[in-house]
């Protein structure tokens, strides 16, 4: 899942990036009024 993807990258500073790179993903795409989701719908069932 994306998530244990992101945690498993070994540099801070390239995780960091990663994160940021998909929350403005997000971010930007409700402003242009589009439907984005981080997580797979199969994934946001998931217990963590």
């Amino acid at each position: 899942d994306a998530f244990a993807f992101i945690e498993q990258i070994p540099f801070n500073e390239t995780r960091n990036y990663v994160q940021n790179i998909l929350m403005f993903d997000i971010f930007y795409g409700d402003q242009l009024g589009q439907k984005t989701s981080l997580l797979r719908p199969n994934e946001l069932k998931a217990r963590y």
